[in-house]
């Protein structure tokens, strides 16, 4: 008896997926049909993104966000442009998001499941606060507070930088601070814009050799500019360069792994091997150095409790990869973890 009433279940089970599945389905393929009853346009697209123009619900809207549900209403009392069959205007409006970041929220509202994707995550989050999606507000929340790792920390740190999510970006930066090595060596590094590299280099408390720290701008540089000669790409990398602690490096490591690249500024070498001479002593540093920045170099970083073999002398660490065709922006997506959101059990789970 026990077992006729756990097939009876999963019969039922099985038949109410079935029924969401399609009605999910319906839902989604009249977005797609032009005579279909969508009655609302959105023009999506920002600045450095691509654009398109996707169908919707209005209803579906309201449901989930009540400043959609405010700005259907304020659209629909300009708008003239009827709905085959249904005597209501179609409206748009413009959305400032990129696409593929939008179609994870729209399958969310039209299925209540939703993959995040690390290169994704920040700005879905900015967008779903902005329109009060409060369900995805947490989720997305979530996934960037505790589900920081080595494969997706850089994306969401350059998501965050590019739609200034303060605490966001400061618990991107603590992580990659406590996992110095693994995370700059990471190809994924090369997400991270200029500037944010300058001033992650310049912390005393970053958890990264030196020689590793020079290997991470090489690779950060490459991947970024491929297509440069070794002259064009010191020139490009000259201002990061000055932030790697030279003087802190090992003399071999300089001698072997820094110099036949070729791609720091001879004054900065000197400027080492004269400290080394010096038994670490160097004075008017200031002097002799016109960047801003020469004094941080003749600080040793804080070692906390790390692994001291360096990150790329570790079996997973391939000198090959400095190769800058392993490092194209597709790399990234390589590397992408889902987060599935699920509302019917209102749970999360990392897969």
């Amino acid at each position: 008896m026990p077992t006729s009433t756990t097939h009876t279940t999963e019969a039922i089970q099985e038949v109410e997926d079935f029924v969401l599945e399609q009605f999910q389905h319906s839902l989604i393929r009249s977005l797609t049909d032009n005579e279909g009853f969508w009655d609302v346009s959105l023009h999506l697209g920002r600045e450095g993104s691509g654009k398109a123009i996707v169908n919707c619900h209005r209803h579906m809207l309201a449901a989930h966000s009540p400043v959609f549900a405010q700005l259907c209403q304020q659209a629909q009392q300009n708008s003239t442009a009827a709905v085959p069959g249904k005597g209501i205007a179609r409206i748009s409006m413009r959305v400032e998001c990129d696409p593929d970041a939008w179609s994870d929220i729209q399958t969310y509202m039209y299925t209540g499941r939703l993959n995040v994707r690390p290169e994704h995550a920040i700005e879905a989050l900015s967008v779903c606060t902005y329109y009060h999606i409060e369900p995805l507000v947490r989720a997305y929340s979530i996934f960037s507070e505790s589900y920081l790792k080595i494969d997706s920390v850089n994306v969401l740190l350059a998501s965050a930088l590019q739609f200034d999510l303060r605490e966001s970006i400061e618990r991107c930066e603590q992580y990659i601070l406590r996992n110095g090595s693994a995370t700059m060596l990471n190809p994924t590094f090369e997400a991270v814009p200029e500037h944010e590299v300058c001033r992650l280099l310049n912390f005393d408390n970053l958890e990264i050799l030196e020689v590793e720290a020079f290997l991470a701008v090489v690779r950060w540089g490459k991947a970024r500019y491929p297509n440069d000669s070794d002259a064009q790409l010191k020139l490009r990398l000259s201002n990061i360069m000055a932030f790697v602690r030279f003087p802190q490096m090992d003399s071999k490591d300089m001698a072997d792994t820094v110099e036949p690249l070729g791609l720091v500024d001879q004054s900065l070498i000197l400027e080492a091997y004269r400290y080394k001479a010096t038994g670490g002593h160097s004075t008017n540093r200031s002097q002799r150095s016109s960047d801003a920045n020469s004094g941080r170099r003749f600080i040793s970083r804080e070692k906390g409790s790390v692994d001291m073999t360096p990150f790329y002398q570790q079996p997973s660490f391939s000198q090959s990869s400095f190769s800058h065709t392993n490092y194209s922006r597709n790399t990234i997506g390589e590397s992408q973890s889902a987060f599935s959101f699920a509302t019917a059990k209102d749970s999360f789970q990392v897969a």
